[in-house]
């Protein structure tokens, strides 16, 4: 329901002006009403009067239909409210049709009344029937469209009618497309010019199809009514292009219902979607759709089908799919509970665990399944235990023992596994019985395992605190109270540094599980990290602080810091690895720094002062799919080491270097330029980087 329109009125409000009881009501950007639409397609529905109804409902032939339909029971109501009061003794409002371009105001169609005075501000409704609009072509066996003009308003004067002076005007459009119509379908696009989208390409996604063209097309269909939406029926077929294109030349709708995405006319008059993912529909992954596609009008009318005509071949090219799962390039990195327990997803213990879910749970039905459990169940739970360094020591303890059944299953077989698992479970079980029939023994032992945790923490019994002018340059007091103060200029004990430089990709592969068109395991395939994102910005960012706690002979201290590099890419498609998927990945490279550095600045206002530094290093690793909420991480430690040379800005100009330093507390700043090296090996990855990068320093 839209409010509504546009030019003066003594006695209605303009802007209260809705229309309930049509396909699709079009307003401007002041929402005001501009066009009414309504549509009848394929087979009549009904419904209770108030509500449009869907002739889209499954049936066995491939017909228009309409899933905001009109009927004749239908009411068309308009509804808004008057800004005079009426002190007549009596008032009515009525409704009025008349073909559009007529100057009168038509016939009237529907009546309301009201007691009077009626005060103003008081909401009037008015309605009629769709019978008495588009009468028989209502569902007529013809393809009918009327251009209408629907008049309303009040009897102001009390003169028993509604004059031509007292009622507002909307044009309206009605249109019907019949059962059989030679407008229902069309061939494909490129054999001759068509009507509305018929050369639609379609690719796979995960549980989806995804949109990847719509052609420049004619942005009317025939009625001069604007295409507003794609119509999308998901047939699913035999894996072979022959079952392909019996969906097509064989279109049986049966339990399918349409899925509509919305269309906008676009510049050089090119249709466009605002959101390319088809899905809904009980569309899986490994199973193989083809789409049977047609235009929607403002009507609500879907209509001109691509299918079940000749060239339908040259459609199945372009909208068949089968939806397979995506992959990024950190998909196998994630082991849940594992990874909680053991502090890394790159722990050694956690790719033993992704070993043996490869080598053995993905090669069996049993084990898929139980995969599949785990990864509903696993991060929820995985959340619960990194909460807490109890649990997760807990968890530890537990998975111990399933780890060494992997190690043996992986390294010796999983009957040897199964062979030493169950002589540990019988030596255990005689232990127990031991300790339990000695149970002095069994104290002892607790005793001498809880002996660490209950050692008593010494806390300090006086604490020193530093006077506070010692920040000002206080040296010393002396007996008569006098405050000595140091005023010379003192090195600062604190910087900053803003870097930007160029950084290599992580070196990271994944073995992507190759799937056949039912879902079953058909082999591997490495991929590495430029497969991902091939042509990636290599620009790294970086913010870096030092603290120098001596500053005698040059600055000594300790430095931490982090940086970012950010990619985009496509992720792989496990059906057809060879293929990038439509869904967009971002990929965050995030290495964390601390480490020494030492920089050979001797005094205040000092043109040049090399340094070095160096440390150890965590590289973050960060994967997010664009439509979906939970990104993936990895990392690993390793080591960085820099060198470079620092030029002193305040020396080449003193006097913005002194205003600096007395309202803004910055002694120095620099213009630093470094070569840095960055190694980190972690299992599943590595990251090696040399390069120069440049920056401004500033001390504090």
């Amino acid at each position: 329901m839209i409010t509504a329109f546009a030019a003066s009125e003594v006695v209605v409000v303009p802007a209260s002006i809705t229309i309930s009881g049509a396909s699709k009501v079009v307003a401007d950007a002041a929402n005001l009403i501009t066009n009414i639409y309504g549509g009848t397609a394929g087979l009549a529905c009904v419904g209770d009067g108030s509500v449009t109804c869907n002739s889209c409902t499954p049936n066995v032939t491939l017909t228009a239909c309409n899933q905001t339909s009109v009927y004749p029971a239908l009411n068309f109501t308009v509804t808004f409210r008057i800004s005079k009061d009426i002190a007549a003794s009596s008032a009515i409002a009525a409704i009025y049709m008349a073909n559009d371009g007529d100057s009168g105001i038509g016939t009237q169609i529907g009546t309301a009344t009201f007691n009077s005075p009626t005060a103003s501000a008081t909401t009037i409704s008015i309605s009629a029937p769709w019978s008495s609009i588009c009468g028989a072509s209502c569902n007529s066996s013809s393809d009918i469209t009327l251009s209408k003009k629907i008049s309303f308003g009040i009897d102001y004067n009390a003169s028993g009618t509604v004059d031509a002076d007292e009622v507002k005007s909307l044009p309206l459009k009605f249109q019907n497309i019949a059962v059989g119509s030679a407008a229902t379908s069309q061939s494909f696009c490129p054999a001759t010019a068509q009507i509305g989208a018929c050369n639609v390409t379609l690719k796979s996604g995960d549980q989806k199809a995804i949109i990847t063209n719509i052609p420049v097309l004619i942005g009317t269909d025939p009625s001069g009514i604007l295409w507003n939406g794609l119509a999308f029926f998901p047939i699913e077929v035999a894996g072979n292009m022959s079952g392909d294109t019996l969906a097509f030349t064989s279109f049986n709708r049966g339990s399918v219902s349409p899925i509509v995405k919305d269309l906008a006319i676009g510049t050089n008059n090119s249709l466009e979607t605002t959101d390319n993912y088809i899905t809904g529909g009980g569309i899986e992954n490994y199973h193989r759709y083809c789409f049977v596609y047609g235009s929607r009008n403002l009507a609500g009318n879907i209509y001109r089908f691509v299918g079940g005509v000749p060239g339908a071949g040259a459609a199945a090219a372009t909208a068949c799919v089968t939806p397979s799962k995506v992959v990024g390039v950190l998909d196998d990195k994630h082991c849940f509970i594992s990874t909680a327990a053991f502090g890394s997803d790159m722990a050694p213990e956690v790719q033993t665990f992704r070993e043996f879910r490869n080598q053995f749970l993905l090669s069996n039905t049993l084990g898929r399944e139980f995969i599949k459990f785990y990864y509903q169940a696993g991060p929820p739970a995985a959340e619960f235990i990194s909460q807490s360094e109890i649990l997760r020591g807990a968890v530890r303890a537990a998975l111990y023992p399933v780890l060494g059944f992997v190690y043996l299953s992986l390294n010796y077989g999983i009957l040897m596994a199964l062979f030493v698992s169950a002589v540990l479970l019988i030596l255990l079980s005689q232990v127990r019985y031991f300790l339990f029939g000695n149970k002095k023994i069994a104290v002892m032992l607790l005793i001498v395992l809880l002996t660490p945790l209950l050692r008593a923490q010494q806390k300090p019994s006086t604490k020193s605190v530093e006077h506070p002018g010692a920040a000002e340059g206080l040296i010393r007091i002396k007996k008569d109270g006098t405050y000595i103060y140091d005023l010379k200029r003192k090195l600062r004990n604190q910087s900053g540094h803003l870097r930007v430089g160029q950084a290599n990709q992580p070196n990271i592969t994944i073995d992507i599980e190759q799937r056949d068109a039912s879902g079953n395991p058909s082999g591997t395939k490495n991929f590495k990290f430029d497969d991902f994102y091939e042509g990636a910005s290599k620009l790294i960012l970086g913010y870096d602080y030092e603290w120098f706690p001596f500053i005698e002979h040059g600055k000594l201290g300790l430095q931490g810091g982090f940086s970012a590099m950010m990619a985009s890419g496509h992720g792989r498609l496990v059906a057809v690895p060879n293929d990038a998927s439509e869904e967009k990945f971002t990929f965050v490279t995030v290495p964390f720094t601390l480490g020494a550095v030492y920089r050979l600045e001797l005094k205040d206002k000092q043109l040049l002062a090399p340094y070095v530094s160096g440390g150890g290093t965590y590289l973050l690793l960060s994967e997010k799919r664009e439509d979906k909420s939970n990104p993936h991480f990895a990392g690993g430690f390793g080591f960085y080491g820099s060198g470079g040379m620092m030029i002193n800005l305040g020396f080449i100009d003193p006097e913005s270097s002194l205003t600096l330093d007395s309202e803004y507390g910055i002694s120095n700043m620099w213009l630093s330029l470094e070569f840095k090296v960055v190694e980190v090996q972690a299992s599943a990855f590595g990251f090696s980087n040399q390069y120069f990068n440049a920056g401004l320093s500033f001390d504090f």
